[in-house]
């Protein structure tokens, strides 16, 4: 089941599809506790492999940790372990 809030469930294609979205909060100085969560859901046909390709981050987003925000793959059957990051 997918978590509320921001997000949509997508399917996977043969081609690449694009997905355009923004990571953190515009005009953020400062780290933050808590983050709005969006959920993407790609789903695919039983044993397909999904290929997930990042093109580029602005400048303040792209630092080690998650200071202002984060990208989380959770590739596994159970979703609520942590993924790749």
């Amino acid at each position: 089941l997918q978590p509320s809030g921001c997000g949509k469930i997508l399917t996977a294609t043969n081609s690449y599809r694009a997905l355009e979205d923004v990571v953190g909060e515009r005009g953020l100085l400062h780290g933050k506790d808590e983050f709005k969560m969006c959920n993407y859901w790609i789903k695919g046909p039983v044993g397909s492999k999904i290929e997930v390709v990042f093109v580029s981050y602005t400048d303040r987003v792209a630092t080690d940790g998650c200071r202002f925000a984060g990208v989380e793959i959770k590739a596994g059957s159970d979703k609520r372990l942590t993924g790749y990051r």
